[in-house]
């Protein structure tokens, strides 16, 4: 059997600032994919030369299609799991050894549990998927999936779910799946999902379409 191998796929926008430092705090737990979604600065230059690897969009496509990148990319070079984390520096690298652990002993899906959940929308959603579903934090931005999840259910995601379309076909077709606390630091300049009017309708339209996108059956 080979070495167990972890992509860590950050997807990022315009993160000049920040991307240096979450590349080479990921490079001791796996290898970072860094999804430059068609970034106007030097992120994908940055992040090169601190050590990911770059995927580069031709113009900003969106936090999902960014995502659906990295893990084409994770799939092409044959990695066993995959970790999201965010390239604005507000996950925490140490977090990422409770993922790996998980996923190593055959747990499809983890699911990064947030203390607080910022926004009104994603704090009522919470409470649905965890009374019907047992998720905790559908949003967080920090999950981990097995390949073999991916490729059975055979894509990330096929609209804007904000990164939850493979974690719910996942729970529906009966892979496994556990949470784990994470630590999550306030973001000083504006979320990539834009202010709280525009961040709470974008998890409206990913609520929308969870409750009528249909379904994977595998």
């Amino acid at each position: 059997m080979g070495k167990y191998r972890i992509a860590i796929i950050i997807p990022a926008y315009n993160e000049s600032n920040s991307i240096t430092g979450v590349v080479r705090t990921t490079l001791n737990y796996g290898s970072p994919i860094v999804v430059d979604d068609g970034s106007t600065d030097d992120t994908a230059k940055k992040a090169a030369q601190a050590g990911a690897i770059v995927v580069k969009l031709p113009f900003n496509k969106g936090y999902d299609e960014a995502l659906n990148a990295g893990f084409k990319k994770a799939k092409n070079l044959q990695f066993n799991a995959c970790v999201t984390f965010d390239a604005d520096g507000q996950h925490s690298p140490y977090d990422l050894p409770k993922f790996i652990f998980l996923l190593k002993k055959g747990t499809d899906i983890v699911i990064g549990e947030r203390d607080y959940r910022p926004r009104v929308m994603e704090r009522i959603f919470s409470l649905y998927t965890n009374l019907f579903l047992k998720v905790k934090d559908p949003f967080s931005g920090m999950k981990g999936y097995s390949m073999e999840l991916y490729q059975k259910i055979g894509f990330f995601c096929r609209y804007k779910s904000l990164g939850t379309e493979l974690m719910f076909n996942g729970i529906k077709n009966g892979f496994t799946f556990d949470h784990v606390q994470i630590t999550v630091k306030k973001r000083l300049d504006q979320s990539r999902l834009g202010n709280a009017f525009s961040a709470n309708c974008k998890i409206y339209i990913a609520i929308i379409n969870y409750f009528f996108r249909k379904k994977v059956n595998i």
